[in-house]
């Protein structure tokens, strides 16, 4: 009779700890709006999508693979807020799911990728499969307390052939247990069409007589493309070569500002053979607005110097325009 008793007791007491050991509920309390934000990205103008990856620690974004470019910004993580309810949270650990969930917008892909690193609250175990990223995370002391981990991930980005559209939305699923509380993110994206450059003239200073003695200048404007002499003993212009500026036609989105330059950067080497002359090359502007058809013509003109002790003969050289978002 005193042993039946005793393991009664026994009995009871094993199953209270059963009770306390299960006595929390995780709650995904927040997620803050809109992130991972990635920014401003270029696509691909073809040849399929660009994979942009978020660095878990630092939210820097790169390309991992296609022909797109990073352009510009200030990426930021996404925090997740996970909140502990119950008498026996102190020491607990959640279990979190992340997934992609629902339609993307515009012209990306479905978010992967998945990782988390700490915030406020410490990631213990992580590890993912089809495409679904499984963490542990600890971190409560007490009810009612909240604990946070950041969220980074991949996200694909479709070329200008499937659309040119410049915003882009991929939504996530978080679940954390026990509980099997939920909450749903949204990545975006900024997106800009591949800028393409095309030459539609060439830089030509035409012919010229050099100095009797000294040395003299041709310029072409980068404006109109019209030639004058100048200089301490100015060159004597000729007929029956090209004259006039360097274009080129810039395509890309609409209404937004690019930085235009040349390589190299100013002073450009022509040469003859074993011999050389110098010209500065100057473009028409270092900055622009793409039009609201998402066009812009630049002009590059020069200054050459030409020296009385030049050698006769066709003087070449080239140079290379390159545009970026700002």
């Amino acid at each position: 009779m005193i042993v039946r008793i005793a393991f009664r007791l026994v009995a009871g007491w094993l199953g209270g700890l059963a009770t306390l050991a299960a006595a929390q509920t995780f709650s995904v309390n927040a997620i803050t709006a809109s992130t991972p934000n990635f920014q401003i990205v270029a696509a691909a103008g073809s040849g399929g999508q660009t994979v942009f990856r978020m660095n878990p620690s630092t939210a820097a974004v790169t390309k991992i693979s296609g022909n797109g470019s990073v352009v510009s910004g200030a990426p930021t993580r996404a925090t997740i807020t996970i909140r502990c309810s119950g008498a026996a949270c102190n020491g607990a650990t959640a279990t979190v799911t992340i997934q992609a969930t629902g339609s993307p917008t515009a012209r990306v892909g479905a978010v992967t990728g998945f990782d988390l690193v700490n915030g406020t609250g410490t990631v213990v175990t992580e590890s993912t499969s089809a495409g679904v990223l499984t963490a542990t995370v600890s971190g409560w002391t007490s009810s009612n307390q909240n604990r946070t981990v950041l969220l980074a991930m991949d996200i694909p980005v479709n070329d200008d052939t499937v659309s040119t559209a410049t915003t882009g939305t991929s939504q996530y699923l978080v679940t954390v247990t026990p509980g099997g509380g939920t909450g749903t993110g949204t990545a975006t994206i900024t997106v800009r069409r591949q800028i393409s450059v095309t030459k539609t003239a060439d830089l030509g200073f035409g012919a010229v007589r050099r100095p009797n003695t000294g040395t003299g200048t041709v310029t072409i404007s980068q404006s109109t493309g019209a030639r004058t002499a100048g200089g301490t003993n100015p060159p004597t212009l000729l007929n029956g070569l090209t004259v006039g500026r360097a274009t080129f036609n810039i395509a890309g989105t609409p209404s937004v500002a690019v930085a235009i330059n040349t390589t190299p950067a100013s002073s450009l080497s022509l040469t003859s053979g074993a011999n050389s002359i110098t010209t500065t090359l100057v473009r028409s502007a270092t900055t622009g607005t793409l039009s609201a058809g998402g066009a812009l013509t630049v002009g590059v003109g020069g200054v050459l110097t030409v020296p009385a002790t030049a050698p006769s003969g066709d003087y070449t050289g080239a140079f290379t325009v390159t545009v970026n978002y700002n």
